[in-house]
C-alpha cells in the first residue's frame, strides 16, 4: 500500500491535478531567474545610459555643492534643498527600477504564465502555528537553501573584494581629478572594470 503512494509521486501529474494546482496559485516560478533577469536588466540599463547618467549625476551634484550665504542662514532651506535634490534623484532611478521590475516580471511569466488568483495570496492561519512552523524552518531542504545562499554570498564577496583589492589604486586616485573628469572615471570603472 504505501508503495503505491510513492509510485503515484514518480508519475507525472494528471490534466486534473495540474489544473486545480494553477487554480490554487501554485504555478512553477523561479526566484534565481527573476533576480537573474531584473540585475542583468538594470546593468544593460546602466551600460546604455552610462554618458547621459554621468552628465546628469554631475549637474546634479554641482546644483547640490552650489548655494549661497541665505542657505547657511538657517536648517530649513538645507532641509529644502535636501528634499528637493532627493526627489530628482528618485525621478532619476524610477526608470531603472522600472526596467528591472518589468524584467522580473517578464521572466516570471515566461516560465509559470499568467496566473490570476485570489487563492495564494489567502491567509492560512495553519501556517503561523510554531508547532508546525518549526519543523518546516528547520528542514532539510531549508538548510539547503541556507547553505547555498550563503556560499553564494561568500562567492560574490570574495569576488568583490578580490577586484576591489586589485584596483584601489584607481578608486582612490579618482579622488584627485576635477570632479567631471572623475564622475566618468567612476563610471567608466563601475561598468568596465
Amino acid at each position: 500500500m504505501a508503495d503505491q503512494g510513492a509510485q503515484d509521486r514518480n508519475l507525472p501529474a494528471s490534466e486534473r491535478k495540474l489544473k486545480k494546482a494553477r487554480e490554487d496559485g501554485q504555478v512553477p516560478r523561479s526566484r534565481d531567474l527573476g533576480h537573474f533577469a531584473a540585475v542583468a536588466a538594470g546593468i544593460a540599463l546602466l551600460a546604455a545610459m552610462a554618458p547621459t547618467a554621468t552628465g546628469w549625476m554631475t549637474r546634479l551634484l554641482q546644483s547640490g555643492l552650489r548655494f549661497d550665504a541665505g542657505t547657511l542662514n538657517g536648517t530649513a532651506s538645507m532641509s529644502e534643498r535636501l528634499a528637493e535634490l532627493g526627489v530628482q534623484f528618485a525621478w532619476a532611478m524610477l526608470p531603472i527600477g522600472a526596467v528591472m521590475v518589468l524584467a522580473a516580471l517578464a521572466s516570471s511569466l515566461t516560465v509559470g504564465g499568467w496566473n490570476f488568483t485570489l487563492k495564494a495570496i489567502e491567509p492560512k492561519f495553519s501556517k503561523l502555528n510554531p508547532l508546525t512552523g518549526l519543523p518546516r524552518m528547520l528542514s532539510a531542504d531549508r538548510l539547503v537553501d541556507t547553505v547555498r545562499s550563503c556560499v553564494l554570498a561568500l562567492v560574490i564577496g570574495l569576488v568583490g573584494a578580490f577586484y576591489l583589492s586589485q584596483n584601489v589604486f584607481q578608486f582612490t586616485s579618482t579622488l584627485t581629478l576635477p570632479l567631471p573628469t572623475a564622475l566618468a572615471q567612476a563610471g567608466n570603472d563601475v561598468l568596465y572594470g
